[in-house]
């Protein structure tokens, strides 16, 4: 611990906020899974979302075309 900069009487103190994170994350990991793939809620970024995926989408048919014409003319 001495390498770490903690002094022995620190450590639990330094654990139980290390816990702390630690809860707190996996409990908003499991909050966001739920309202957004059971609740369905999207937080406002619904429309980002979908822009963003119509322009993946385009992408995506550019390469797709290229590649269906080149297995038709060989």
């Amino acid at each position: 611990m001495r390498t770490l900069n903690i002094e022995p009487k620190d450590k639990w103190r330094y654990f139980g906020v290390f816990l702390a994170f630690c809860v707190s994350n996996w409990a908003l990991v499991y909050f966001f899974i739920y309202t957004v793939r059971i609740r369905g809620w999207s937080f406002g970024f619904g429309y980002v979302f979908g822009v963003v995926g119509k322009a993946g989408g385009a992408v995506k048919g550019v390469f797709k075309g290229k590649g269906k014409k080149e297995i038709k003319e060989s």
